[in-house]
């Protein structure tokens, strides 16, 4: 048998220089290793959602959450589907194996919503999906307020400028809100003056839809030229309801004003978020979910474009914050490879939220906790619905099904 030590015993000084050849390769191989404080483990997620209001959790789940589970099981690498229905929503989550592309999945998922059967017919819009984690923290949170504009108007702006433009950014996966005020016109019927003409829910339901749909009117035709017949018979404002004629009675209409009246207000009543003391639109951006997304460079972008932003909405509109999570603050992930406690502070945050999240049943708030290295700062957004019993005693918001 060959002695292999042999050769390094008789050539002593070849063999110190051999072994401090491989220390020095060893020490420069150490400062080009990608050492990072937050590795890239997110897995492709994608949330598919609908909605449908005034709907229960049961016929949710039943009648859209039910058909749309069937169409996305024949995805291709979904390692998890977690469905949640509740008051007139539905969320479907679907978690992909770590070497799906999220791009082409989204495809998949597209095209799976498309081909499911069974749905409503009466959808108020067809379900949409997101690239994005809803268990993930957002990267920034902003504040849009305003002393003078009402909420719904504030929203209206956020909505169609400040959310379109955040979105078009490279890695943001989505923009939500909280305390969204979207405009709506909200009819308040009297059901003592209802029944004194003989009329029902229905027939209101029935009168409005058919009152403010923009159709086409046709054309004059004459020897030489035609005239297209333009008119908007849409209702956008509610005094324009109170007008608005339900049937006729005795030769003389019925209006929405001798029944009750119609306000100016937002589609839920029922949500609300503050900044400070101040009523606001929380504007939550995460980031694209399976995407490699540099956190803390997208967070720069994003605030050096809000001036530019804000020039862009009416000057009565104010956007405050610019609080990001503790885990993507740069100083916090740079401060980590030297203390480690800063790891714990990270971690301890992270808990905290999780354990905020599964707060009491009167009510459900979001912790965002910004900056943690020297101060934590939180957003409270407290949404306020009544619980819903079933009949076997249950308390619950919704129903969760998981694959």
């Amino acid at each position: 048998m060959p002695n292999l030590s042999k050769p390094f015993i008789e050539r002593p000084k070849a063999t110190i220089l051999l072994v401090a050849g491989f220390f020095g390769l060893g020490v420069v191989a150490y400062f080009q290793l990608p050492i990072s404080s937050l590795p890239d483990v997110d897995f492709p997620t994608i949330n598919v959602y609908a909605t449908m209001p005034g709907a229960s959790a049961e016929n949710m789940a039943s009648s859209i959450a039910g058909p749309l589970e069937r169409a996305l099981s024949n995805v291709p690498n979904v390692t998890s589907m977690t469905s949640t229905s509740s008051l007139s929503q539905t969320n479907i989550t679907l978690q992909f194996a770590l070497e799906r592309d999220i791009d082409s999945a989204a495809q998949d998922v597209q095209a799976a919503i498309n081909s499911a059967s069974g749905l409503p017919k009466d959808l108020p819009s067809p379900p949409t999906y997101e690239k994005v984690n809803p268990s993930a923290f957002s990267i920034l949170s902003l504040a849009a307020t305003s002393d003078t504009m009402p909420l719904p108007e504030v929203y209206d702006y956020v909505d169609n400028v400040v959310s379109r433009a955040l979105s078009q950014f490279p890695g943001v996966g989505v923009v939500d809100y909280h305390g969204d005020q979207v405009p709506a016109i909200r009819v308040q019927v009297n059901p003592s003056a209802l029944a004194a003409h003989g009329l029902d829910l229905e027939d209101v339901r029935t009168a409005l839809a058919s009152s403010t749909v923009d159709r086409p009117k046709g054309t004059l035709d004459g020897e030489k030229k035609t005239v297209i017949l333009g008119s908007n018979d849409q209702l956008f404002k509610a005094r324009a309801y109170n007008d608005q004629i339900i049937t006729w009675r005795n030769g003389s209409p019925v209006r929405i004003r001798d029944i009750g009246q119609a306000i100016d207000a937002a589609e839920q009543s029922k949500t609300a978020a503050w900044a400070q003391a101040s009523r606001a639109i929380i504007i939550d951006i995460h980031k694209q979910s399976g995407a490699k997304v540099n956190v803390p460079v997208l967070v720069d972008k994003i605030k050096a474009a809000l001036p530019a932003l804000e020039a862009s909405v009416p000057s009565a509109i104010k956007t405050h914050g610019g609080f990001r999570s503790d885990a993507n603050d740069p100083s916090l992930c740079a401060g980590s490879r030297k203390d480690p406690l800063n790891h714990d502070r990270a971690g301890g945050a992270g808990y905290f939220s999780f354990l905020a999240k599964r707060s009491s049943d009167a009510h459900s708030c979001d912790f965002n906790p910004a900056v943690f290295d020297r101060y934590l700062h939180f957003h409270v957004w407290v949404r306020l619905q009544p619980r819903q019993h079933f009949a076997d005693g249950s308390d619950h918001r919704g129903w969760v099904r998981r694959r």
